[in-house]
């Protein structure tokens, strides 16, 4: 998205954080909510990739964390979901059956590491809803995250068989 953002960033302290206080969504909350340690996992994820779709849809994600009602946003959300479900379908099509847990080496440590990271994200995210009420989310982040999660599963089974690097774990 290279919209330019409604409201520029003038400063970064908002007087709220030396209480235990942030403010999300135009409302102050204590930075104990899990809607606070959710959106601290999405900048971590956000740091873990250099893709730009990828991160892109991080920050859509965030975006609807602090502003759930935005259309726009899960408008982009939606489309994001439409292509990143089927190219995970299309990275998976031809590759031979796994037999095992795919095992981290130095080629996918850093995929690894951001697939841990969101799945952290992720309930992170659901005990945030559970905090609030499943009645009360206005638009559900969770599906997104997990297919974000699947995509980059997808991403390194296909990475490591094309570069030959695939071993897996067989149990014992």
């Amino acid at each position: 998205m290279s919209k330019k953002p409604q409201k520029i960033i003038t400063i970064v302290h908002t007087g709220f954080g030396d209480s235990g206080n942030t403010k999300v969504g135009g409302k102050v909350i204590s930075k104990t909510n899990p809607l606070v340690k959710f959106m601290g996992l999405l900048d971590s994820c956000q740091a873990l990739t250099v893709c730009g779709e990828i991160q892109n849809y991080i920050f859509v994600l965030g975006a609807l964390a602090n502003n759930p009602s935005n259309k726009d946003y899960q408008k982009k959300l939606e489309e994001y979901y439409e292509y990143i479900s089927y190219k995970s379908k299309e990275l998976i099509e031809n590759l031979p059956p796994l037999t095992g847990f795919i095992r981290t080496n130095p080629g996918n440590q850093s995929l690894m590491q951001l697939r841990a990271k969101i799945r952290e994200a992720e309930l992170a995210y659901c005990e945030y809803i559970e905090s609030i009420g499943e009645e009360n989310v206005i638009f559900n982040l969770q599906p997104f995250l997990n297919l974000l999660s699947d995509y980059i599963f997808s991403f390194i089974w296909y990475w490591d068989v094309e570069r030959k690097e695939l071993t897996v774990w067989e149990g014992i």
